[in-house]
């Protein structure tokens, strides 16, 4: 008897914890910490539709209809993107993010740096400066998420340089796996 009502009030401290993350979830408490977050480290702004709450088959929440605008930087729009804790890091009571994946990402990169030269036009920009100009975006995520592992699926991905489209990549499945200091992007 003892034990079951131990269970009994196992049982409904959890469902009250779960449905205050829920609720939590899709708040506009949750957008606007999420706002001022981002507005805080990188000066943009990011909005999104809806959000959900997974627990099943991992802990996970899930942004609907997200958009971006880091000014002269990156702006675009993606599908879905869910974030799912290190589960190990979790059970300690911190939360460091192990998995991001978007879907169908539509992302325009703005390319920094000036030419060399006045000869030199935007279109000999070099695949050592795309993939510096990509690292240098993912620089602040991989603060708060060292060895992330960010999944891709059906992706756009444009690159302008002083207003002028350079390049663009479509169909982008994949994932990279980013370590601590950057340096580290496989498929």
């Amino acid at each position: 008897r003892r034990i079951a009502r131990w269970l009994l009030g196992s049982i409904a401290f959890i469902t009250a914890l779960l449905l205050g993350l829920i609720l939590f979830v899709d708040s506009d408490i949750l957008q606007a910490k999420l706002r001022t977050t981002v507005e805080k480290q990188s000066g943009g702004q990011v909005n999104y539709q809806t959000a959900e709450l997974s627990i099943l088959p991992r802990p996970s929440i899930t942004l609907h209809q997200v958009k971006l605008d880091l000014p002269e930087q990156v702006q675009g729009t993606v599908g879905s993107i869910q974030a799912a804790p290190d589960l190990l890091t979790l059970l300690t009571g911190q939360v460091n993010l192990a998995t991001l994946v978007l879907e169908s990402p539509e992302i325009s990169l703005q390319l920094t740096g000036r030419h060399a030269s006045k000869e030199e036009s935007p279109s000999e920009i070099t695949f050592l400066t795309l993939q510096s100009s990509l690292l240098k975006r993912l620089e602040p995520l991989l603060l708060v998420a060292p060895d992330l592992a960010l999944v891709i699926n059906n992706g756009v991905l444009t690159f302008n340089q002083e207003k002028q489209a350079l390049g663009l990549f479509d169909n982008i499945d994949l994932k990279l796996d980013l370590d601590s200091t950057g340096s580290r992007l496989s498929q």
